[in-house]
């Protein structure tokens, strides 16, 4: 999938990697128009090359190379992350830096535990700020080897590290930590990654902490009925 931006003439598809020749594309007389957010600093187009062409299933295939390090079921969850992005994002211009934080944003989990090993909510809370404290290199060593702008790099760790930090101040950060929660509301995602002693634990954690958390109008609608049908489906289940 390659994005587009809006009013932007067509370019070819970049290919990353390290031998790669990185596309240049032309300087715009306006460049406000193919920058999504108010925050971005409007330093011209050249600045942003992946808003104007993201190839998605390369970027894809590299980022699970990476996540399949990290613990059991985070690239399934990092899936339906960049799904409930794509939703919570729609029609945004930024929408490639979002996705892009999605599919890496459990990055720095990379070799901090066994990978087959489900864990349990107290491990999660001792080892969480280890990988947190991870985040920012492997993020930035990830995207530097896709030939991602400093710029594009700056976004993108700003994204993870709201998701790291469960909070949001932007409208991108809002989308990105929303979809983080929202996709965890499922009893895959408990199946994937958590003994069943913990699944009740977790649904009581995210029904106490979720309705702060969640901020994007899309999010809040749906929230109630998300926790009902996994209640549901942990009672069946266990």
């Amino acid at each position: 999938t390659h994005f587009a931006a809006a009013g932007g003439e067509e370019v070819p598809p970049r290919k990353f990697g390290k031998a790669a020749e990185p596309h240049r594309s032309k300087p715009q007389k306006n460049p406000e128009k193919n920058i999504g957010s108010n925050h971005f600093l409007i330093l011209g187009e050249e600045n942003f090359l992946i808003l104007m062409n993201f190839d998605e299933e390369n970027f894809k295939t590299n980022a699970e190379q990476e996540i399949s390090h990290c613990r059991p079921g985070d690239w399934n969850h990092a899936l339906r992350v960049v799904e409930w992005t794509k939703q919570l994002g729609k029609d945004r211009k930024d929408l490639p830096l979002l996705v892009s934080a999605a599919y890496i944003h459990d990055i720095g989990w990379r070799d901090v535990l066994p990978k087959d090993e489900k864990i349990n909510f107290d491990k999660l809370l001792e080892f969480e700020g280890k990988a947190n404290d991870n985040s920012k290199s492997f993020v930035s060593e990830f995207l530097k080897s896709l030939e991602y702008s400093s710029e594009e790099i700056e976004v993108v760790n700003r994204l993870v590290r709201a998701a790291d930090a469960h909070e949001s101040k932007e409208e991108d950060e809002e989308i990105i930590v929303d979809a983080d929660n929202l996709s965890k509301l499922t009893i895959d995602h408990l199946k994937e990654k958590y003994k069943p002693t913990e699944w009740l634990r977790m649904w009581n954690v995210w029904r106490e902490m979720f309705p702060t958390r969640v901020k994007t109008e899309i999010g809040k609608s749906r929230l109630s009925a998300l926790l009902d049908d996994l209640k549901i489906s942990i009672d069946k289940n266990l």
